[in-house]
């Protein structure tokens, strides 16, 4: 059997476990690709997203009607200085006074209709002024509102009306056609109280989107402070109505309060122009002068006084350090040397002096060779011990006595 070199088993080993097929190599570029594209969304489709759900205001844009009512007219209203003419229901009903516009309803259950059809806006806002001559004592009163997007019969349209107990009450709603399709947008709501004959109501009313048409609406007494607005509803239904229109006026008696005028007065819309929610609209630049500054004396500044540290505690002398220490080689040789007096006793003598006597005399046997064993040496192996002098006589040799007198 031929064995094989193992380089060659491991490339064969390696060839088998890591094949490289197409398949892989699409389902990589697919990822990559997908990878990109959620790159590219991110950068560039969510901001637009955002946008779009970002919150939309309106504002106005140009004044398509503007009209006071203050000529004198018969048989109609005549012209707006902006708007053009009207278009009346019955041109026998209405009539200008010099200061407003009367819209007589002939009988109870009737209804009036002035229209300005050359001004046409899709998003839009209008608003007036009525009043009541009598207000009504039975049924369900008098109405008075204000049309957008009215085009062919069909529009939307803000109504307040007056009952029988002096109150205000104001609703939306959208007719298609005639007042017998008719469909409730917001629903009716009372905005004010203790009504007088002939006192001024201020209407507003806004309409607004096509996707899902937003409608907005507000009533309230002339003479007090404008509020915010007090119905709204939205219109997403099949029957919307998304295509520009003209600006209308509406009046109407119940069939069981009692006939009467309705005037009005200061008529005005407004086209309206989407804003981005939070781009705030730019306000119109103005030049303003600046004022030159005043120059004001100053006074060099004072160099502030720098604090006196608190006094120190002295610190204690190191015990080593109280004494000076004189070293001891200097101590040797500067120290002077004791004198003794001629009383004292007589010294002792130094452990030198005590060990320089002389040595003792050898004996023969430690100087003479060793004897044969089992011989004893003849000569004693001890001699006699010297006798040595005693201390005192040896200090008195030695040293003269200090109180010893010297013969002359």
């Amino acid at each position: 059997m031929v064995r094989q070199p193992a380089h060659r088993l491991t490339t064969t080993k390696e060839a088998k476990a890591t094949p490289t097929t197409p398949n892989k190599k699409r389902k990589i570029g697919f990822g990559i690709a997908a990878g990109s594209t959620a790159v590219a969304l991110a950068a560039f489709g969510l901001p637009a997203l955002a946008a779009q759900a970002a919150p939309v205001t309106y504002s106005n844009d140009k004044q398509i009607v503007s009209d006071t009512l203050d000529r004198v007219q018969q048989n109609g209203w005549g012209s707006a200085p902006v708007g053009g003419a009207y278009t009346v229901s019955s041109p026998t009903a209405f009539s200008a006074n010099g200061a407003t516009g009367v819209a007589a309803v002939p009988r109870p259950g009737a209804s009036l209709t002035a229209s300005l059809p050359s001004a046409t806006a899709t998003d839009a806002d209008i608003s007036t002024v009525v009043s009541i001559p009598t207000l009504p004592t039975t049924g369900n009163g008098v109405y008075a509102g204000v049309q957008l997007r009215s085009a062919k019969g069909s529009y939307y349209q803000a109504t307040a009306r007056i009952d029988a107990k002096a109150r205000l009450l104001l609703s939306v709603s959208r007719i298609n056609g005639s007042t017998a399709d008719q469909t409730t947008i917001a629903a009716e709501k009372v905005v004010a109280q203790n009504v007088t004959a002939g006192q001024k109501i201020a209407i507003d009313f806004r309409v607004t989107g096509t996707d899902t048409v937003s409608t907005t609406a507000r009533a309230w007494l002339a003479s007090q402070t404008a509020p915010d607005w007090q119905v709204s509803g939205t219109d997403a239904t099949a029957k919307k109505l998304t295509a520009a229109g003209s600006v209308g006026l509406w009046s109407y008696v119940s069939g069981s309060s009692a006939a009467t005028a309705v005037s009005f007065d200061n008529v005005s819309a407004y086209s309206l122009k989407a804003v981005q929610g939070g781009q705030p609209t730019q306000p119109d630049p103005t030049q303003t002068a600046t004022p030159t500054p005043t120059p004001t004396e100053t006074t060099a500044p004072t160099e502030p006084t720098k604090p006196t540290p608190p006094p120190s505690r002295p610190s204690r002398p190191s015990p080593l350090s109280r004494r000076p220490v004189t070293p001891r080689s200097t101590r040797a040789r500067h120290a002077p040397a004791p004198v003794r007096p001629p009383w004292a006793a007589p010294r002792t003598p130094s452990r030198r002096a005590r060990t320089s006597w002389p040595p003792l005399a050898p004996t023969p046997c430690r100087e003479a060779p060793r004897p044969p064993r089992g011989r004893a040496c003849s000569t004693p192996s001890t001699p006699p011990r010297a006798v040595r002098p005693s201390f005192s006589a040896r200090a008195r040799t030695t040293r003269p006595s200090p109180f010893r007198v010297a013969s002359s």
